[in-house]
């Protein structure tokens, strides 16, 4: 705490001042802010106490205990004041987080002011992890379930990162998401180099307002920094010159960074010619893009087309037990609001039609809400919710481009590749790996995937591939994960022409 701060506590908490004669300068807000502070603390004392009690020795008792708990609460903000946050810190408000409100409900509810909040001396250390919607989406709600109860509880607390690898982007975007929405009570705490390198290429550091001392270089890592339709803590006023990143302009870089991926790839198995994205390659991944950031922009806003978006990815040049060389491959898409079963429950009639026949489908199903079977019908090509891309027979391929994305780079044709994608949204979690990922065209061209093994919509879906999330994410993450090894990439009859 600096001098200027525990000078402005003294003066507010009355040590060697009257604060009937306190001055305010340009901190004077805060020096209120304080002052009421204290003032409702003996008011809730004395009301819970026997203040108004009609026996005069009852109230003189009340205002006495309520008198020594505020002396109590001084001492604990003033002369510990070394441990405390700033000033500004300590009177900010409470910052509505969409995401993190929805995953801890009472976080609204029980949020207190720090300066309301008990201080300790032994800090509390949450540990984190592991952060990986890809392989324990329930686990890591839960454990940003844990996050939110100290954000809203704690006045000091250290996080220690238990992950030794960062192995899947989604967690992060999630985190970067709700940090400057929390209170900052986080003083620090431990996270391994790798991890360490892996959130200062995607240039997280900077969303999460930490110090990454291990970071020398970005060696053996290719990345994709963090990108957003909005700058942080940006209006959405036209007028404002900050520009948002649109989305053509995402697609095109993702196009750059597979292209750099694949001729890292060529150059490690040292193939005979650098490989590259066909142009058909290039038209999916521009496709997928487009189609992600704009269902983004027009599903997550209720009566609005104006919803936001982040995106990250990176390569991860790592070796394994064995000591070969592996190219891991991680992308994540963020978009914060409505669910996809919400913004499914408002389609057009005759999208509705679809959903209402698919649910009477499944309606004896106790395992899974109609919220998750809504989810599993937005993965098929040509779902969608708006009105006119449902009367043009147009668009819902966003989906199902991710999974070919994934599993053509992942090639997940043979039995050794490691593709995962998992869809996370509202109550409804969709994890999918082989045999279960990609979907298969019916007669009409469409790709469908009902998260099944047979790939049939009359039979329910398989348990480990749609189940219910603990808490609900207000929004939709999609993450995916896999190894990329040219090889694997390569037909052998096609060898020297690739």
């Amino acid at each position: 705490m600096t001098k200027k701060s525990l000078s402005d506590l003294r003066k507010v908490f009355g040590i060697g001042h009257d604060w009937r004669s306190l001055q305010l300068d340009e901190d004077g807000q805060l020096a209120l802010a304080l002052r009421d502070e204290t003032r409702r603390l003996r008011r809730r004392l004395l009301k819970r106490t026997g203040g108004k009690h009609p026996d005069p020795k009852v109230r003189a008792a009340a205002r006495r205990y309520a008198l020594k708990k505020s002396r109590k609460l001084r001492k604990k903000l003033v002369l510990t004041g070394k441990d405390l946050p700033p000033v500004a810190a300590m009177t900010r408000r409470f910052v509505p987080s969409p995401l993190l409100d929805a995953i801890d409900p009472a976080r609204p509810e029980k949020w207190k002011p720090l300066i309301a909040r008990s201080y300790r001396s032994d800090f509390q250390r949450l540990k984190l992890g592991p952060l990986n919607f890809l392989d324990d989406p329930i686990g890591t709600i839960r454990q940003f379930q844990s996050l939110a109860k100290i954000e809203r509880s704690e006045v000091n607390a250290f996080i220690d990162f238990l992950d030794d690898r960062c192995v899947d982007v989604g967690a992060y975007l999630v985190l970067a998401e709700i940090w400057p929405q929390m209170s900052p009570v986080f003083r620090g705490g431990r996270m391994t180099q790798s991890v360490q390198k892996v959130l200062s290429a995607m240039e997280l550091d900077r969303d999460l307002g930490i110090g990454l001392s291990a970071v020398t270089d970005h060696k053996n890592v290719s990345a994709f920094p963090i990108a957003r339709r909005r700058p942080r803590q940006t209006s959405t006023d036209p007028n404002r010159q900050l520009k948002p990143a649109d989305r053509e302009k995402m697609a095109d870089s993702l196009v750059e960074l597979v292209d750099d991926w694949l001729f890292i790839a060529s150059i490690e198995k040292k193939t005979k010619v650098p490989l590259e994205l066909s142009d058909e390659g290039k038209g999916l991944i521009k496709n997928m893009v487009g189609e992600l950031l704009c269902n983004a922009e027009r599903h997550s806003i209720a009566k609005s087309e104006d919803g936001d978006w982040s995106m990250s990815a990176f390569m991860a040049a790592r070796d394994d037990e064995s000591g070969a060389r592996k190219l891991h491959c991680y992308l994540g898409f963020l978009n914060v609001g409505q669910s996809m079963a919400q913004s499914m429950a408002k389609a057009p009639k005759r999208m509705l039609d679809k959903t209402r026949s698919y649910l009477e489908e499944h309606k004896n199903s106790k395992r899974l809400s109609e919220g998750t079977l809504m989810t599993i019908l937005a993965l098929q090509d040509t779902i969608t919710s708006k009105k006119d891309a449902v009367e043009e027979e147009r668009g819902g391929t966003g989906l199902q481009d991710v999974l070919e994305f994934a599993s053509d780079l992942g090639a997940s044709h043979l039995p050794n590749s490691d593709v995962r994608v998992t869809i996370v949204s509202g109550n409804s979690c969709i994890r999918l790996k082989n045999p279960i990922l990609a979907g298969h065209r019916d007669d009409h061209n469409r790709r469908l995937q009902w998260c099944n093994r047979e790939n049939r919509p009359n039979i329910p879906p398989d348990p480990m591939v749609a189940f219910e999330l603990p808490a609900h994410f207000a929004g939709t993450l999609v993450s995916l994960g896999f190894t990329l090894d040219p090889q694997m990439l390569i037909p052998k009859e096609n060898n020297d022409d690739q």
